[in-house]
């Protein structure tokens, strides 16, 4: 009999092809020729890497033959950058997205990096760019062309960099800014009729400066947060954007700014919005944007929202962020968005006779998320079964109880199952799993304090065709990051 160590290394990368980013995790602890193939036909991985890494693990990383596209460098000492710059030279070449977790960064450091990245497209800073005892004129010569996403979490830029960043990234067509000051206002001014992207967070007088900009009619997608009660003037920007697919708007509007949005992003496929505030019209209004594929509804504060006689028949992942309406929201909710496939729900008033209108009347739901629903209970799921093309569930911070779980009806149709963030979720829960969800193919649990790993050896013995992963957090790119992050 062939053994699979002896098969070329072709056949086993082909084998391996078939295997979730997951299960290529578990695969590649398993001996150093798997470590070596489970990710060798990948290449969009991310990896993580923080100082204090032991000298074993440091020679083991810079060892590696893998391919990494995405690359976290994270560090608190200035004498941790020499061993980052041996990381990026063996990695480098082939990156496209780099993010910077660091309390500052000086201009030398950032240029020593961005020389050993040249395919880079997407950076990110997570701490300050210093460019204090720095001449911009010595930077002025460099251009990174190939870059084309920037995104800065700092509270506020320096007005010098006004100067240095556009010469460095002539081609930006994407801007982040957690927080947006005079600065970043400039910034985006520059580079206006070229971006496609613009993510920023507005204080109430910097967004009166924003809604003035008449540069961004090229945007496609657009994120705007700001702290209070719009006016119509200050979203007149909005009037020249005329090609936007996602928009998200974290912040109070009036009725006549929302009349804008609406009547103004014919084109929107993606909208998220706060509805605190506002009428029960304005479910006609989202109602006319006949293209939209994704909605996302937070903080209403009328609990009379009424959907009867309102449908919009595109919409294929709805989320609901905070939403605490009434009995009849979640009644005709079904009939508002009938071709629903994603639905995820953020709410602690979310309540059992919601959750029961939902599962009887959304037959064509596949995935269901519910976090942080603190007040539902085992009767709040008992038409589960009703779901019958249901094949991903999610309940984060949900609390049920032991008893609770033992009542849920059998789910012979559901494939993947999360469970987690709580410490009521003890052992026979999770024993219980196999019996009301007998033909699953993933089985997560998180932040389970209480779940020991010969529980998990359990579970592994009694559904033997599921992936079983323990997790220490919840990871939402679950298909996207491989994490090397190992402390001393």
């Amino acid at each position: 009999m062939v053994k699979i160590r002896n098969l070329p290394d072709e056949i086993v990368v082909y084998i391996f092809s078939f295997l979730k980013l997951r299960e290529r995790k578990i695969v590649s602890r398993v001996s150093r020729l798997f470590n070596h193939l489970a990710f060798a036909d990948m290449g969009t991985v991310s990896m993580h890497v923080i100082e204090h890494l032991k000298p074993k693990e440091s020679k083991i990383l810079l060892k590696s033959n893998r391919k990494y596209r995405h690359l976290i460098l994270e560090w608190t000492e200035k004498s941790s950058v020499e061993y980052f710059l041996d990381v990026l030279n063996k990695f480098g070449k082939d990156l496209v997205s780099l993010k910077l977790y660091t309390y500052k960064v000086t201009p030398n450091i950032l240029l020593t990096l961005l020389l050993r990245t040249p395919k880079l497209k997407e950076l990110t800073f997570e701490g300050r760019l210093d460019i204090d005892d720095c001449e911009i004129d010595d930077f002025a010569q460099q251009s990174f062309e190939s870059l084309r996403s920037l995104e800065f979490n700092q509270s506020s830029l320096e007005p010098e960099l006004v100067q240095l960043i556009p010469k460095l990234f002539p081609k930006l067509t994407s801007l982040d800014f957690a927080a947006a000051g005079n600065t970043e206002l400039e910034l985006i001014s520059i580079y206006g009729k070229q971006l496609k992207k613009l993510s920023v967070l507005l204080d109430d007088e910097q967004f009166r400066k924003f809604s003035q900009l008449d540069c961004l009619e090229g945007i496609i997608e657009i994120d705007v947060c700001w702290p209070l009660q719009t006016n119509t003037e200050a979203l007149n920007c909005l009037l020249q954007m005329h090609f936007v697919r996602s928009a998200t708007f974290t912040g109070i509007l009036d009725e006549q700014s929302f009349d804008i949005i609406c009547s103004n992003l014919k084109h929107l496929e993606h909208l998220s919005i706060s509805l605190y505030m506002m009428e029960a019209e304005c479910f006609r209004k989202i109602a006319s944007l006949n293209k939209l594929k994704k909605l996302t509804l937070q903080r209403v504060e009328n609990d009379h929202f009424s959907l009867e006689g309102i449908q919009l028949s595109t919409v294929s992942h709805l989320f609901l962020d905070g939403i605490s309406s009434s009995l009849e929201f979640y009644k005709y909710l079904p009939g508002f968005v009938p071709n629903v496939s994603y639905l995820k729900i953020y709410d602690y008033n979310l309540r059992d006779i919601h959750l029961c209108y939902l599962m009887k009347n959304m037959p064509r739901l596949r995935v269901l998320l519910l976090d942080y629903c603190y007040q539902l209970s085992s009767s709040g799921f008992k038409y589960l079964h009703c779901l019958t093309g249901l094949l991903e569930l999610r309940l984060w911070s949900v609390n049920i109880t032991e008893r609770a779980f033992f009542r849920f009806p059998l789910c012979p149709h559901l494939r993947t199952f999360i469970i987690g963030g709580s410490a009521r979720i003890a052992e026979k829960i999770v024993l219980s799993i196999p019996r009301k969800f007998p033909n699953l193919k993933e089985l997560r649990i998180v932040d389970c304090p209480s779940i020991d790993d010969e529980t998990i050896y359990t579970l592994q013995e009694m559904l033997k065709k599921c992936a079983i992963v323990k997790l220490d957090k919840l990871d939402e790119n679950k298909e996207e990051e491989v994490t090397y992050h190992q402390h001393s």
